[in-house]
């Protein structure tokens, strides 16, 4: 009577958590399915839809990792410069698009590249740029040796694309600027001209030019070169 009774009770038992365990695997399941990703809102400037979004459908929003998506989503589309993202549970993100605005055209065999203000190739366009200052380099780029959502690393490219910030920050306007060597980049502003160097502290560059431009300014003053490429500034009128 006691094994009969003892059998009873480990049958009861082994059923008890047989159903337990189903309980718990459907409970997980109704939860991972309602924290699946249903609803994507994308929220600024986009250029064209998104490449990437249709990967995040399905997937579980309590195990997202916002910051490695945002990443992937900049990579995977040129023109986005940011992203933030931001869950809303149950099943809903919201994506915040911060989009780049160009800031240079750089001349190419054929063609051009559009540029952000972190130097990279936004877009690549065959003709027709926008009203962009136009960057000529001494040596030449291939439309086909670079691809939309590169970074331009050539230094002296950098520190042309460090300056054009700054000057579009004093509100001076350009016209092209033509990077003759790593020691003369000569940006053009209509009958002016400002030459800066890239083997030189920038930041020294860029306060000289700060100081000078708004003391011009102040004075009604204009000139015909700027020359920032020495510890003293050469100005000619």
């Amino acid at each position: 009577m006691r094994q009969k009774k003892s059998l009873k009770i480990f049958l009861f038992r082994i059923t008890l958590f047989f159903f337990l365990l189903i309980f718990i695997f459907i409970l997980i399941y109704l939860i991972n399915l309602s924290l699946e990703i249903k609803k994507i809102e994308v929220v600024g400037k986009t250029y064209e839809n998104l490449t990437g979004l249709a990967e995040l459908n399905m997937q579980n929003l309590l195990f997202l990792k916002t910051a490695t998506v945002g990443k992937k989503l900049v990579q995977q589309n040129p023109q986005i410069e940011k992203v933030t993202i931001q869950k809303n549970y149950p099943n809903k993100i919201t994506i915040y698009v911060q989009t780049y605005q160009p800031i240079a055209d750089l001349q190419t065999s054929p063609g051009f590249f559009v540029l952000g203000n972190d130097g990279r190739i936004i877009a690549k366009i065959k003709k027709n740029p926008p009203a962009l200052p136009l960057i000529h380099y001494y040596q030449q780029f291939y439309y086909y040796q670079n691809n939309a959502g590169d970074y331009i690393s050539y230094p002296d490219l950098k520190a042309a694309i460090f300056f054009l910030n700054k000057l579009n920050t004093l509100n001076v306007r350009v016209d092209t600027i033509d990077i003759q060597d790593i020691d003369m980049l000569v940006f053009n502003l209509n009958s002016k001209k400002i030459i800066f160097t890239s083997i030189a502290d920038l930041n020294r560059e860029a306060y000289d030019l700060e100081t000078i431009i708004t003391r011009f300014k102040m004075e009604a003053v204009d000139f015909k070169t700027l020359d920032l490429r020495f510890d003293k500034p050469v100005v000619q009128f």
